[in-house]
C-alpha cells in the first residue's frame, strides 16, 4: 500500500545468497506448476500476475485497487478489497505451500 494504490501479492524471497535464490526459484516453480490446477479450482486465480525475475524476486500479484493510504473516503472499500484478496490468496496457496515446505524438509 502506498499513497496512490494498494495491492496484494505472494512474495517469495529468501535473500541474495545463491542457495536462497535457488530455494525461492524452486518454490515459485512448484507453485507455478500448479497454476492450471489453481485456475481450475479458483476462478479468480485466472487474473493473477505471475512474475519470475531471475536473480531477484518471485511473486504472484493477486489484485490491486486505485486507492491508497491517504484516500480516507475509500478506506472501507480498501479494507474490504484487501481482506477479500488476502483471504483468496491464503485459501489457494496455504495447502500448496504447506506441502512444498513439508517435502523440502524431508529431502
Amino acid at each position: 500500500m502506498n499513497k496512490n494504490f494498494s495491492r496484494t501479492e505472494l512474495y517469495i524471497r529468501f535473500g541474495e545468497e545463491p542457495t536462497n535464490v535457488e530455494k525461492a526459484r524452486q518454490i515459485f516453480q512448484a507453485l507455478e506448476d500448479k497454476k492450471t490446477e489453481l485456475i481450475g479450482r479458483y476462478e479468480y486465480a485466472e487474473t493473477w500476475d505471475w512474475s519470475d525475475q531471475p536473480e531477484k524476486i518471485r511473486r504472484v500479484r493477486t489484485g490491486s485497487i486505485g486507492y491508497g493510504i491517504y484516500d480516507k473516503e475509500h478506506w472501507d472499500e480498501l479494507i474490504e478489497f484487501l481482506a477479500d484478496s488476502i483471504s483468496k490468496l491464503k485459501t489457494a496457496f496455504d495447502p500448496l505451500l504447506n506441502d512444498i515446505m513439508k517435502n523440502a524438509k524431508n529431502k
